[in-house]
């Protein structure tokens, strides 16, 4: 097959590197020429994957007109480059099949497969997440992941695309729910970094997490996910990998956000996207509006957005009225 690749981030090359030991045609696409060049002759990435090296016959471009007649596009850019990426791609040609796997909201009103849809509604539509930390998938640590589509023949199809012997892939047919599960534990993984940096343990670790879960099964039901796909490798699973991994990029931000450094120094000097920021807004603004409870997801946007310190954070969560665990269910 022939395959284009949106985005050249450590995700994103990984997963072109798989897709090439797959046997298939691979083009990257990015949008800076200098750093389309580098990666083209270096075939490495060395500040984001250390020791990977790029397969040769995965290719490079700046141009977008060079992604027309592949069989497939795989989307794995961050969530704020969507609109102007599938702007512009809309006005060269119509892809036929495309898979998303950025975790993360377009606007408050669409996830990427809904706004992918909305942009080219002929085409099939997939979704890719799960507990896929880049660097490990680079030394081809196993894991697995899962794909999700309307269309469980397209998605099974895909299945065999993607798999590899320590890259294990399953199917569903909640799109939805994949797509928030692994939007909503970014947030929460910043909140996990910050428990670390201040130094509060495990056990307020165990218990953000758990009340974290709470909140992120509140919302994504009443946006139409089953419950059954948070309990999976979109929702906890995730969540466990990137509230946990040394390689998090979204809780090494809250790690160091509490350890006292400035968020643009943070970012800046991790080189990459830290999805759970944006998304923090974004989760607030949809939860504020159905009515959901979700205290967490709102003491991390108030930290990022440096209208609260740390010790007011805290305050916020344990001083809250005592109730039942489960106050909502039903």
């Amino acid at each position: 097959m022939r395959i284009g690749v949106l985005g050249y981030g450590s995700f994103g090359l990984v997963i072109s590197a798989i897709l090439s030991e797959n046997g298939h045609y691979v083009i990257v696409w990015g949008r800076n020429p200098e750093r389309i060049k580098e990666l083209s002759r270096t075939r490495k990435d060395e500040k984001r994957l250390k020791n990977f090296v790029i397969p040769d016959d995965v290719k490079f471009t700046y141009d977008l007109k060079e992604l027309d007649n592949s069989d497939l596009i795989v989307s794995v850019l961050p969530s704020h480059a969507l609109l102007e990426v599938y702007n512009e791609l809309a006005t060269l040609f119509e892809p036929s099949s495309i898979i998303s796997l950025t975790k993360g909201f377009v606007d408050e009103e669409q996830l990427p497969a809904d706004f992918i849809k909305s942009m080219f509604p002929h085409a099939k539509i997939a979704v890719l997440s799960g507990p896929n930390i880049a660097r490990e998938l680079a030394k081809k640590l196993p894991t697995s992941s899962v794909i999700a589509s309307h269309d469980m023949e397209y998605a099974r199809f895909l299945q065999t695309i993607f798999a590899r012997p320590y890259f294990r892939i399953y199917i569903h047919d909640d799109v939805r729910g994949v797509e928030l599960g692994g939007a909503l534990k970014n947030v929460l993984a910043i909140a996990a970094g910050m428990v670390d940096g201040l130094g509060l343990g495990m056990n307020a670790k165990g218990a953000l997490l758990t009340r974290g879960i709470a909140e992120m099964r509140r919302l994504a039901l009443a946006l139409g996910a089953k419950s059954e796909t948070l309990m999976g490798l979109a929702g906890y699973g995730d969540l466990i990998t990137t509230s946990f991994s040394k390689d998090s990029r979204n809780r090494t931000v809250g790690e160091l956000l509490a350890k006292g450094q400035r968020l643009k120094d943070i970012l800046r000097d991790l080189g990459m996207v830290a999805e759970g920021i944006r998304t923090s807004d974004i989760v607030l603004k949809i939860a504020d509006k159905l009515g959901i409870d979700m205290p967490i997801t709102r003491v991390v946007n108030l930290i990022v957005n440096e209208k609260i310190c740390f010790d007011e954070a805290v305050n916020m969560l344990l001083s809250r009225p005592l109730k039942e665990e489960f106050y909502d269910r039903g």
